[in-house]
């Protein structure tokens, strides 16, 4: 895991680093409380929580939104590990169910992730006072998004299928499926052709759900890049209106 998430793993830290440099996280009820165990306790309720987002002050909005790209990696990164341990279950009307919830799993991740990043992009403009330094991070938000795009395209893809419907979109199981349906209601002798359907789209589904991470984690990258040379270049309002003093 250290090595697949290696970035979203250091954007944990960027993040930690961040809150306790220019948040004041202590308050009355935790003053008591070393800094990490003040950080947890912040973090808790600005992300864990999740109080109602309009309640938030723009620099928290920024934070919550920084850490939340976080999420949709972890959960793409559990159905990669659990891709290669499936097995074929033949016989069964539901036999290719959990591979396709896997694959089903994986887009809407992907759609979230980008989703995330948009976001974070959205309330990092909003605490930049500089126009031309609001342009040129919209600029930098919208490339990492179509990078990020581009790279996940037939996920995402397959993501309007699960959401929209078939017309005109790809079904990414179907022949799986078929395979499926002729055991059940043509041949036994045909499970043996679904075995091998299976096999061939478990093996697919497993390199795209490593493309996918790969994937993410040169987003997470490029996104965190971007807000140390923004906390750098002194670019953002809140290290006046929350800093620690």
């Amino acid at each position: 895991m250290r090595r697949e998430l290696k970035y979203t793993l250091r954007l944990l830290e960027h993040l930690k680093a961040i809150t306790l440099k220019y948040f004041d996280v202590k308050n009355t009820f935790i003053s008591e409380l070393d800094d990490v165990a003040a950080y947890r306790a912040y973090i808790r309720d600005i992300i864990v929580a999740q109080p109602f987002y309009a309640d938030f002050t723009p620099e928290q909005r920024y934070l919550h939104d920084l850490a939340g790209v976080i999420s949709p990696v972890l959960s793409a990164y559990r159905t990669k590990k659990r891709i290669p341990l499936l097995r074929p279950r033949t016989g069964k009307v539901t036999a290719s169910a959990i591979l396709e919830e896997c694959g089903q799993r994986l887009a809407m991740d992907t759609f979230h992730f980008k989703e995330r990043i948009s976001l974070f992009g959205a309330s990092t403009i909003a605490l930049i006072v500089d126009l031309k330094w609001q342009k040129h991070t919209r600029m930098e938000i919208g490339r990492i998004i179509r990078n990020f795009s581009r790279e996940t395209q037939r996920l995402l893809k397959y993501r309007n299928f699960v959401v929209h419907g078939p017309k005109t979109r790809t079904d990414e199981f179907a022949d799986l499926r078929s395979w499926e349906l002729g055991g059940i209601f043509l041949h036994d002798d045909l499970w043996l052709d679904y075995n091998n359907e299976f096999e061939t789209t478990r093996a697919e589904w497993a390199a795209i759900s490593k493309d996918l991470i790969r994937s993410m984690e040169s987003t997470i990258a490029a996104a965190q890049l971007l807000n140390e040379n923004n906390i750098e270049r002194r670019a953002f309002t809140f290290s006046k209106l929350v800093g620690r003093h």
